[in-house]
C-alpha cells in the first residue's frame, strides 16, 4: 500500500468507530470550506431535506436580487425577524434557486455553530464564515459578497411581535 492509501484505510476504520470525527474531517476537508463557495452536494441535500420545511414554515417572497452589483465585493445587510434564523434559510433557498450556477455569497454565522460538526458541514457547504471581524476579512479578501445580520443574537431572539423593529442593541459593527 502507498502511504496515502494506508492513511485513507486508517481513516475509514476510525470513521466507523467515531462518526462525529468523520464528519469533522469531511467538513474540514471540503473544497467548499472557502467563503462564499457552495458545495453542490450540500445544496442538493439542503434543497431536498430543508427546502420543503422552509417553504412551509416561512413562506417568503424575495425581490431585488436582479439589482445586485456584478462586481464581487458588496454587503447584503438584513435584520432578523424575531424568529431566529428563518430569514437566512429562506434567503439562501432563494439564492440557490435564483443562481443555480452557484453565485458566491458568504453569510456570517455565530462562531459556536462551527464547533458542531453536522452544523459546520452545512455552514461551510453553503459558504458561511464566522461572524467575527476575521471571518468578514476572510470573505472580503476572498472577493465574495458578504451577508450580514448586524443585530446578531440579540435581534434573532427578540419576541416575534417586535419583528418589524430593527434593534442592534447599540452594536456598531
Amino acid at each position: 500500500m502507498v502511504d496515502g492509501d494506508a492513511a485513507r484505510a486508517a481513516g475509514t476504520e476510525r470513521d466507523a468507530a467515531d462518526p462525529v470525527s468523520a464528519a469533522t474531517r469531511l467538513a474540514a476537508g471540503r473544497s467548499s470550506a472557502r467563503p462564499g463557495t457552495f458545495d453542490p452536494e450540500v445544496v442538493a441535500l439542503y434543497r431536498r431535506v430543508f427546502a420543503p420545511l422552509v417553504r412551509r414554515m416561512w413562506p417568503t417572497d424575495v425581490h431585488g436580487l436582479e439589482r445586485l452589483p456584478d462586481h464581487p465585493r458588496y454587503l447584503i445587510v438584513g435584520n432578523h425577524s424575531g424568529m431566529g434564523i428563518a430569514e437566512l434559510w429562506a434567503l439562501l433557498l432563494f439564492w440557490c434557486e435564483r443562481f443555480p450556477e452557484g453565485r458566491p455569497v458568504a453569510s456570517m454565522a455565530i462562531p459556536g455553530a462551527f464547533q458542531v460538526p453536522p452544523v459546520r458541514y452545512f455552514l461551510q457547504g453553503l459558504g458561511a464564515v464566522e461572524a467575527t471581524r476575521a471571518g468578514a476579512r476572510l470573505a472580503v479578501e476572498s472577493g465574495v459578497p458578504l451577508l450580514v445580520f448586524p443585530g446578531g443574537d440579540h435581534e434573532a431572539t427578540r419576541p416575534f411581535w417586535r419583528a418589524r423593529q430593527v434593534d442592534f442593541a447599540g452594536r456598531k459593527g
